[in-house]
């Protein structure tokens, strides 16, 4: 059976699939779920364009995000494999994250997203 469009024409394979509302496609479904929370983007991009380990300070300096908010989204990001914690047994404590391979994997969607921005400019949100 062919694809069908909303007006019942049938389409072209997509390039982009939809997810389905029976459950299909639950990967791409709990990937979005995690980039679309707040600053979540954000801290993947700055890992993304910079891959050198980065300090929780350092962040919270760069990214001007609230320390509670930073602490919540790098433990998810590290839950979900995209960056890897090393704590050092220093005083005062040290710890630094870096990218994963993981997230490398996600480098040519920011390198679109850089592209799409320099091309369309800013988006404005009322």
């Amino acid at each position: 059976m062919e694809p069908t469009s909303r007006d019942g024409g049938t389409r072209p394979p997509a390039e982009c699939p939809p997810i389905g509302r029976d459950g299909a496609d639950s990967a791409v479904a709990a990937l979005l779920a995690l980039l679309g929370k707040r600053h979540t983007l954000a801290i993947l991009y700055r890992f993304a364009s910079d891959p050198t380990p980065w300090r929780f300070g350092e962040l919270e300096a760069e990214l001007g995000i609230s320390p509670t908010t930073l602490s919540e989204r790098l433990a998810e990001l590290t839950a979900a494999g995209f960056l890897d914690r090393h704590s050092y047994d220093e005083r005062p404590p040290r710890v630094e994250y870096i990218a994963t391979p993981r997230l490398e994997g996600l480098k040519p969607a920011f390198t679109e997203l850089y592209r799409w921005s320099s091309e369309y400019g800013p988006v404005t949100v009322d």
